[in-house]
């Protein structure tokens, strides 16, 4: 029987070996930059039993060794992009990095964090929605058929208290929904015009989360970016070269058949500045969540003025309102004196 492979790495080695010196050392700044070591990729990024499922049909790390085939097949794109100079790409070696940036997109943590976080989000708001007094009847639906009072008025404080620390996903939950989203995922890298950089004289920098979102300029600043509505979407491919998949919104408006996007006849090169340079590194600072990679020879290029550490992936700003209103609503009906039983004595009009 094969070693189930235990320590996984949450960002592909290989890429971050585009980062690292001839020693496969790679700089670690962890965010907001008081920490700051070299470290080999070999160690970097890596959670220990991160992708491990239990299944009747598959090995516990089937997903990891299916993630290490992907790597595998896209290492050589990287390949012919960095030393072949191809490029645009042909349409086979395009779809495929546009899966395993898609894939990228899905698989980390940030991922997780956000699945876990709008679960308990949902979960809370419905049992704020149930009520105390329906709370017995709620978990029944749920298959928990044996809560006791004690238990009802633990789990109706947990839900209805904000600032509630979400429920951790499991490894299962995070993989069942990667393999739903990832095909639907995939177009909104495909189909967008691409534009590689290749910079001589300046470095980029790489993070724990290395694809992108950049908004749209006039965008509303109270409407999320995502996938569909970035304005473009940028990953750091090597050391010395960016991608850069651009805004779909002129094609479709000009009507480009999305086979001639596909095809990469829409995909250029751009001339390397300071300005794309600055573009990609401020990006990927602005989207790490713990830590900003960069080659040991790159230091200079971190900023000291680091952000916070970033764990939050959804806002729940409008739940906690919701939940604080229903809870109102609740307490209103219990607390409300019922009709039947007030006053109806003598200032009652006399039948005509």
């Amino acid at each position: 029987m094969p070693t189930i492979v235990r320590n996984q790495h949450t960002v592909p080695r290989f890429y971050l070996n585009k980062f690292a010196n001839t020693q496969k050392q790679i700089g670690v700044v962890k965010l907001p930059g008081l920490i700051r070591m070299t470290r080999s990729t070999k160690s970097t990024t890596v959670a220990r039993d991160f992708y491990n499922v239990e299944q009747d049909t598959q090995p516990v790390d089937f997903f990891e060794r299916e993630f290490g085939r992907i790597e595998d097949a896209t290492a050589k794109i990287f390949q012919k992009i960095e030393v072949d100079r191809t490029w645009p790409l042909n349409h086979e070696d395009r779809y495929f990095l546009a899966t395993f940036i898609a894939l990228q997109n899905l698989r980390g943590p940030s991922q997780r964090n956000h699945l876990g976080q709008l679960s308990t989000a949902m979960n809370r708001l419905d049992i704020a929605a149930a009520g105390r007094d329906n709370l017995a009847e709620s978990a029944r639906t749920r298959g928990i058929d044996d809560l006791t009072e004690n238990e009802a008025d633990t789990l109706w404080r947990l839900a209805t208290q904000p600032g509630v620390a979400p429920t951790d996903a499991t490894a299962l939950a995070h993989m069942q929904q990667l393999t739903e989203l990832l095909p639907a995922t995939i177009k909104y890298f495909r189909g967008r015009p691409w534009s590689l950089i290749r910079f001589e004289t300046k470095t980029l920098l790489t993070c724990d989360t290395p694809v992108s979102l950049i908004p749209h300029p006039r965008a509303d600043p109270n409407i999320g970016v995502g996938l569909k509505n970035a304005w473009g979407i940028t990953f750091p491919l090597t050391r010395h070269i960016g991608l850069l998949m651009g805004n779909p919104q002129p094609i479709i408006e000009a009507e480009v058949a999305v086979e001639h996007v596909w095809a990469g006849t829409l995909d250029t090169i751009l001339s390397p500045s300071t300005k794309w340079a600055r573009l990609f590194n401020d990006t990927t600072i602005s989207n790490a969540r713990h830590h900003v990679l960069h080659h040991p020879d790159d230091a200079h290029v971190v900023p000291d003025d680091l952000p916070q550490p970033n764990e939050v992936e959804v806002d729940t700003s409008g739940v906690e309102e919701l939940i604080a209103t229903v809870q109102a609503m609740h307490h209103s009906r219990r607390t409300r004196t019922p009709a039947s039983t007030r006053d109806s004595g003598d200032d009652r009009q006399p039948a005509s």
